[in-house]
Parts: structure tokens; sequence; C-alpha cells
């Protein structure tokens, strides 16, 4: 289960370097930094029901 759950951390890690990514490109930074908090916010409340 935790091998479980660093695997989606660095999933996000990733994520979150590709956001860093296309944030550098105007025509998704606006668009694109609304949508980037949605799934962090599910994925919070997914690791503390494993938990």
């Amino acid at each position: 289960r935790d091998d479980a759950i660093a695997e989606l951390k660095a999933e996000i890690v990733k994520l979150r370097d590709d956001n860093e990514e296309t944030n550098n490109n105007p025509f998704f930074n606006q668009r694109f930094q609304k949508m980037s908090r949605i799934p962090l916010f599910w994925f919070r409340i997914y690791v503390r029901r494993q938990s």
C-alpha cells in the first residue's frame, strides 16, 4: 500500500514539473492552472481514505 502511495506521489511530482513547463506557455497558463488544482484536491481525499 505504501508503494502505491509513493508511486502516486512520484507521478504528482512529475505532473508538477510538467505544469511548470506549461506555465511558461502563456496560452495554456490561465486555463491550466485552474484545472490543475482540482485533481490534487481529490488525490488528498483519496489518500486520506486509504489510511
